[in-house]
């Protein structure tokens, strides 16, 4: 894109305007002085009177003053800063090692920019920046969103929340949730806050929403009292109350059908993610499409990163693992890591993974319950539901042994639903 040549940068234009705006005050203080210096007496040497205006001139100038320095101390904190001096200083004083970064669509389609592509390396690099911006970034980025923000291109993605954004919403500042990552990360030391310059498409780029498609770990969690699963993440456990308090249990093809207003899906989706779920009329089934939360909650399993599921180290492409799991009790044994032959991920956040795993089939049990209603079998839930979003599956594999690892997965997950409700009923009976 070619920009005008003699347009200033937008730090130095609104430098230029809050001086022009001192000059102009100056101008009117000055006057005043004027005025009062020729006003005190009158030209006439031989009827000299005091004049009442000087007076009231300096009533006027004071009141002036006062005023504009007030609102000279309130705009200057509104000057964007220039992004070069925060470029050059995370060069000087943020030599941190440079990691590869999990690839993520955490963008719905009505928002274009904080996606890592994987072409980011290619020539034309440079030509994607617009593209991969927040649009619309002051709709957006509203106080408490969650973001990810990658300090230097190719580095880490520290996981903060936006603290705040400058009057003219091109500066934001973002907190570093991790206390550890304030002085490794923050660009301004003094708001120990990582400062975004959005006007600029080379910093803009390295923002993007945070919710889907990050390691669960970071997100708060609780246990689950309902399921009696520990690290559970708040936004799963939301959702879930919204899906029931909606009715959505009673719902046609719930979790199989997609919703019917992508628009609203999308903007429903952003006020997930910035923790404002109840900015959207839920009483009226007209206004609001129940499937949009169904839909949520798979995307949430499908945008886990591949190497964080639990589900990724069992070899599906072989037939035989399912003679390994024909019972309830196979299916105990190896979520319990008693399992002979077969482990699960086995990483630190394993257990997480498999509360999370775990959960999944205790909510597919509980729609399951209204089958009568919603028209879904355990076949179904396990197919259309689960089996896609817990497993990732390369897409080089060719469809036709593609869709036979997907019934397996399919397969396995059946087993996993009935695991679930076999749980549930030795809870009931014991309680």
């Amino acid at each position: 894109m070619v920009q005008n040549q003699y347009l200033l940068p937008r730090h130095e234009e609104i430098t230029m305007r809050l001086l022009f705006f001192t000059a102009i005050a100056l101008l009117v203080v000055y006057t005043c002085m004027f005025v009062m210096a020729i006003a005190i007496y009158d030209e006439d040497e031989d009827q000299q009177y005091q004049s009442y205006l000087p007076d009231n001139l300096r009533v006027f100038q004071l009141l002036f003053e006062i005023t504009f320095m007030v609102l000279a101390a309130v705009l200057f904190v509104y000057i964007p800063p220039n992004p070069e001096l925060y470029e050059a200083h995370r060069s000087s004083f943020h030599l941190h090692q440079k990691l590869n970064t999990h690839d993520g669509n955490l963008m719905m389609g009505a928002l274009a920019g904080g996606v890592k592509f994987d072409h980011d390396d290619d020539e034309n690099s440079n030509d994607d920046d617009e593209q991969r911006v927040i649009h619309d970034a002051q709709s957006v980025l509203k106080k408490d969103t969650k973001v990810y923000v990658q300090v230097d291109d190719g580095g880490d993605w520290v996981l903060g929340t936006v603290r705040n954004m400058s009057a003219d919403e091109t500066i934001c500042f973002v907190s570093p949730d991790d206390h550890k990552d304030v002085a490794k990360y923050a660009t301004d030391q003094h708001s120990k806050h990582i400062v975004i310059n959005l006007s600029v498409a080379k910093e803009a780029k390295n923002l993007k929403l945070a919710m889907f498609g990050v390691d669960p770990a970071v997100l708060p969690s609780q246990t689950d009292r309902k399921y009696d699963l520990e690290f559970i993440p708040l936004v799963l456990l939301n959702l879930r109350s919204l899906l029931f308090k909606l009715g959505g249990q009673y719902k046609p093809g719930i979790f199989e059908r997609e919703p019917t207003n992508l628009y609203q899906y999308d903007a429903f989706k952003l006020a997930v993610e910035q923790n404002r779920m109840d900015t959207f009329n839920y009483n009226d089934d007209q206004v609001f499409d129940v499937h949009n939360v169904a839909c949520l909650m798979k995307a949430f399993y499908r945008f886990i990163p591949t190497h964080l599921k639990c589900l990724q180290h069992l070899h599906f492409s072989d037939d035989r693992i399912l003679l390994q799991f024909q019972t309830i009790e196979d299916m105990k044994r190896l979520l319990e890591h008693e399992h002979p032959k077969y482990q699960l991920n086995a990483q630190q956040n394993n257990k997480q993974a498999i509360s999370l795993l775990v959960w999944f089939w205790d909510l597919c049990s509980d729609i399951y319950q209204f089958a009568a209603k919603n028209e879904m079998s355990i076949e179904s839930l396990a197919q259309h539901v689960v089996a896609p979003n817990v497993y990732d599956i390369h897409p080089q594999i060719e469809p036709p042994r593609k869709h036979r690892i997907l019934q397996n997965v399919a397969a396995f997950c059946k087993l996993g639903i009935e695991y679930a409700l076999n749980r549930r009923k030795h809870q009931k009976m014991s309680m």
